[in-house]
């Protein structure tokens, strides 16, 4: 991480390569002084505002005159608090870096770092740690739904969250630092031991709800994934083809077929549609089953197989023939066992994503003969039946899930402020245990009570933004391009 209030750092602050128009920015004491010295006898504004001038460089060891507009941004009125200055000159490659140069040749002038001005405008006071966050989340996100997240995450239930349980916390510590500093004090009384401890249960569990409701914005997906899953010859690779309306996957009677996880983008619609609502897009995998893995690649594929796991949307496929044949024998119906894991042993519910079960290859049972389980979707590749209702119900388990985000109904936060918030619930358990549960109202050891409380509120201090340390704010601002 840059220093903050250093020297004077410069860089460029547009796109590489060749453009209509190129920015050059520069902050920090010697700004106005660097603009002086490229201007050669030319005397520098000072004052605010746009100015024309004219930047004496030397472009491959030619002399060079360039006409410029200079921004001029005295401090404390800019954004990085510092005095700034903006060049915007002709976007030649070479001319920029001639111009970069130049002011890197005068003294007290360095190249920026990744996030330099960024930082510099936090160390001032003009933007808050969680604003530079957020503009950085937007300037990577790679889709709506991120950049969406990413506009929220400075108001989002998991800061006001912190928020909360930092005030909690610190009137708790209060009283057991009273308690602490005077013992001997007749009309001061320290928290009973089991109100702390009820008070600290009741924080660490809203703080540990907030944490299983949120997910990190990094780990969102653009689409939301749909897996095919099933045991050999479930008839996925056909129902995959027909639901996306080509042959993709090669299909056949022979087990063990699907040799590879294979992934496509398609397009599903709600039936009826809802007032002329656009398609859901997602990708649909198919996957390869594998029963009883006796080779090394048998166990690659199964374990290509339980990738799915991490779908929003499971669609659990099973041929219609096997159904009908486990009902006559009395066995049980469906594919997943009490504990969750279906009959290889791979998640049914993984992260609670939603699971379709399917009666696959509808054609090849008679109508009179079928017995389809309540809430089975009964499908046919050959015919089509089913194939309709089961892209619409899928429409349906994405809509209602929110899918995309990777898991249901969570709230889209910063990994580092989950993180913060893991480590403010461990030490809350530790301030727990400090209290013990001993007989009396007394806590065991205060001091180390008081301890764990300080330890938990530096960590929900780096969500709300009141402590930040050196390290959290390097991580913060090197996700920055230069320039910004």
């Amino acid at each position: 991480m840059v220093s903050a209030l250093g020297g004077t750092i410069v860089a460029r602050a547009s796109g590489a390569g060749h453009s209509a128009r190129a920015i050059v920015r520069l902050s920090g004491p010697d700004a106005l002084a660097a603009l002086g010295a490229l201007l050669g006898d030319a005397v520098a504004p000072s004052s605010r505002g746009v100015h024309a001038v004219r930047m004496r460089v030397g472009v491959c060891g030619v002399p060079c005159a360039c006409p410029a507009l200079a921004l001029v941004m005295p401090g404390p009125r800019s954004f990085t608090g510092e005095d700034c200055v903006e060049l915007l000159f002709p976007g030649n490659p070479r001319l920029v870096d001639a111009v970069i140069e130049a002011l890197l040749a005068v003294p007290g002038v360095t190249a920026a770092a990744p996030g330099a001005f960024m930082a510099r405008a936090h160390a001032t006071g003009r933007i808050a740690l969680a604003d530079a966050e957020r503009v950085a989340l937007e300037i990577g996100a790679t889709h709506a739904r991120e950049l969406e997240a990413a506009r929220h995450v400075c108001d989002n239930p998991l800061v006001h969250a912190a928020h909360g349980a930092s005030s909690e916390i610190a009137a708790l510590l209060a009283r057991v630092e009273a308690g602490i500093d005077f013992t001997d004090s007749e009309d001061v009384v320290a928290v009973p031991r089991e109100h702390l401890r009820e008070r600290l249960g009741s924080i660490a569990g809203e703080i540990e709800r907030w944490i299983a409701g949120s997910v990190p914005i990094e780990s969102m997906r653009p689409l939301p994934l749909v897996a095919l899953r099933g045991a050999p010859n479930a008839g996925k690779s056909s129902l995959f083809n027909a639901l996306l309306g080509r042959r993709r996957a090669v299909a056949s009677p022979a087990a063990g077929t699907t040799r590879d996880a294979i992934a496509e983008e398609i397009e599903l619609r709600l039936v009826p549609a809802v007032g002329g609502q656009p398609g859901i897009r997602a990708i649909l995998m198919d996957t390869p089953g594998v029963e009883d893995p006796r080779s090394a690649i048998d166990a690659l594929m199964q374990e290509q197989a339980r990738t799915a796991d991490r779908a929003d949307v499971i669609v659990r496929c099973e041929p219609l023939a096997a159904i009908v044949a486990a009902a006559l024998h009395g066995a049980r119906e469906g594919g997943a066992g009490a504990d969750g894991r279906d009959q290889h042993g791979h998640s049914a519910h993984a992260h609670a994503a939603r699971v379709i079960r399917v009666a696959t290859r509808s054609d090849e049972v008679p109508c009179e003969a079928r017995r389809v389980p309540e809430g089975m979707v009964c499908t046919s590749a050959v015919t089509g039946e089913g194939v309709e209702s089961l892209a619409s119900e899928i429409a349906a388990a994405i809509t209602l899930g929110d899918a995309g985000t990777g898991s249901s109904h969570r709230v889209a936060v910063v990994a580092r402020h989950r993180q913060a918030m893991v480590l403010a619930a461990e030490w809350l358990a530790r301030c727990r245990e400090a209290a013990g549960d001993g007989p009396g109202p007394g806590i065991d050891c205060p001091e180390l009570v008081a301890d764990a409380l300080r330890g938990a509120l530096d960590a929900l201090g780096e969500v709300t933004g009141e402590v930040t340390p050196d390290d959290v704010l390097g991580l913060v601002f090197s996700r920055f391009c230069i320039g910004k």
